[in-house]
């Protein structure tokens, strides 16, 4: 597998580069941003016979795909037939489809919303011209509703989208998450990266730290359970902080937390928990986990890290999960003055002050109800002095080649500051790609 750095955009041009429907230009702008190539259909200046190979020699040639799709099926090179941007798609998931993870985007509004209505207005408008009889019209956007479910039925994850800022938002990370995710899984099969993201996590989480050193002295001995958030808006550092407490010298868990990946739903959650706590045969039910957890507190500090509790909210996962799963401890728990405990962290990637006042509660809110989940401070922007910080701790250079790093890693490439963690660390990797022969060195 090899890192995102340019990308195919696939799009029916006319209505998604509407006047009232831009969301072609607001994907190629996010892309550049980040740092990603685009090549877009219309730079070929071809006959029609040649553009169906070369489209697909252009997928070939590019190491990502991105697919954004609305309510007109596009042009055919052959009719009846598919259209090219179906060919393109289909190209793409050809090329990758040896991979479990292939770098294929694709986009497609939620229906009822700003933009489902401002793009299906522009196709409209733009298969009114193209096609005078309605039944022609009715029959091209019923052939880009089955594209689309196709997609879905496919197992690809169809990222839906609101409005403009939404659109920008999830297409700016898009690329990034993806690299990301490939430098980590390259790091477990022993791929050299730049820099760990178990090093990067800590950079600027301090805070986040401090309160987690704190819930544990506070409330350590007075439950034998405690659940802790970790959240943040999608791709703002909580999967590389979950990665950093992996290692995280001050766990008192001689066995080493254990790292999860994502849990689709209820069950899956308890099963691989219930492994990673010593079980060993058929699936395991919530009275297996507690009475689990209850004997490895005997032995340990057990802690779970859960990248993604993968149900619709944390609410459920409260509910569902974590509320029963505690009480059965506690009544499987025999008393006694000093204990050890269970510890689970899990990852949610929106602000609680965004989620609603019951999804999660501060260290402060907590007393008495330690039931509740326990949210750390949110993750935000890193600003230039906590890289600063995080390199003087690192790196045998001198302050002035620290301060060029630090103001490098959280400036956008037009000058201006920019501490969105996850451009923050792909701006640092590539300024230090001989990471561990620097991080050696014993001079400053």
């Amino acid at each position: 597998m090899e890192r995102v750095s340019e990308v195919f955009l696939s799009a029916t041009v006319k209505d998604t580069d509407h006047e009232r429907a831009q969301y072609r230009r607001l994907a190629r702008e996010c892309l550049e941003k980040g740092g990603v190539a685009v090549f877009l259909q219309n730079h070929w200046v071809l006959p029609f016979a040649g553009v169906v190979s070369e489209c697909r020699k252009r997928v070939s040639e590019a190491s990502g795909y991105f697919g954004l799709f609305g309510f007109r099926y596009g042009w055919q090179p052959v009719a009846p037939g598919p259209s090219i941007t179906e060919i393109e798609f289909d190209s793409a998931m050809e090329r990758w489809s040896r991979l479990s993870h292939p770098p294929v985007f694709v986009f497609h509004p939620t229906r009822p919303s700003e933009a489902a209505s401002a793009l299906e207005e522009a196709a409209d408008g733009v298969l009114a011209e193209e096609f005078s009889d309605e039944a022609e019209r009715a029959r091209n956007k019923a052939a880009q509703a089955a594209f689309v479910a196709r997609i879905g039925g496919m197992g690809r994850i169809v990222q839906t989208f609101t409005d403009q800022i939404d659109f920008t938002q999830r297409a700016s990370l898009a690329v990034p998450l993806y690299n990301g995710d490939l430098l980590r899984r390259n790091d477990r099969v022993g791929t050299r990266a730049s820099i760990p993201s178990t090093e990067l996590g800590a950079i600027g989480r301090e805070e986040q730290l401090k309160a987690l050193r704190r819930l544990l002295v506070a409330l350590g001995e007075r439950t034998p359970a405690l659940c802790v958030v970790v959240h943040g808006r999608e791709g703002w550092g909580q999967q590389e902080l979950l990665d950093h407490l992996a290692h995280w010298p001050d766990w008192s868990c001689a066995g080493g937390p254990r790292l999860g990946r994502n849990r689709e739903d209820l069950s899956a959650l308890v099963a691989w928990s219930a492994v990673e706590l010593g079980h060993t045969g058929p699936e395991a039910a919530l009275d297996d986990l507690a009475e689990l957890a209850v004997a490895a507190c005997a032995r340990d500090n057990p802690v779970l890290l859960l990248q993604q509790h993968g149900l619709a909210s944390l609410e459920a996962f409260q509910r569902g999960f974590w509320q029963p799963l505690q009480s059965r401890i506690l009544a499987h728990m025999p008393p006694r003055k000093a204990q050890k405990r269970l510890v689970v962290v899990v990852r949610h990637d929106r602000p609680l002050a965004e989620a609603g006042p019951d999804d999660a509660w501060t260290l402060e809110r907590v007393a008495p109800d330690v039931a509740k989940l326990i949210a750390l401070p949110e993750c935000g922007a890193i600003t230039a002095e906590q890289v600063q910080d995080w390199l003087f701790e690192q790196l045998p250079l001198d302050a002035a080649e620290i301060g060029a790093l630090a103001r490098r890693a959280t400036t956008d490439p037009e000058g201006v500051a920019d501490g969105t963690p996850h451009l923050v660390y792909q701006r640092l990797r590539d300024a230090l790609p001989n990471w561990a022969e620097l991080a050696a060195g014993d001079d400053r």
